[in-house]
């Protein structure tokens, strides 16, 4: 999945940066996605789908990219079905957990 247009002339640059430069791209993707929400836009180059949903496709395939290029020897599916699960069973996630003091309200 890795765009190779993405990821050219950053040999000489530190690590960090470009997890760093990779990460903020993702949130832009989602500032694209709320913007569309904001003025109920379509999307200018896929005008058939809302731009709502089409950034946070783009926000998803930055996101698998990201993953392929730093960790490519995970199982990225496999965790992602580890995660569900664990997130099904945590406490904080009901409605009584959200409730409590302290408790995540959203």
């Amino acid at each position: 999945l890795r765009n190779r247009q993405w990821w050219t002339n950053e040999e000489h640059i530190p690590e960090h940066y470009i997890k760093t430069q990779k990460l903020m791209l993702m949130v832009t993707e989602l500032g694209e996605a709320t913007e569309g929400i904001r003025k109920d836009l379509q999307d200018t180059h896929l005008p058939e789908y809302p731009a709502e949903v089409v950034e946070i496709h783009d926000s998803i395939i930055r996101h698998l990219d990201y993953l392929g290029h730093f960790y490519p020897d995970y199982d990225h599916g496999k965790i992602m079905l580890e995660k569900l699960k664990y997130n099904d069973n945590r406490r904080d996630h009901t409605p009584e957990g959200r409730a409590m003091k302290h408790g995540k309200k959203f």
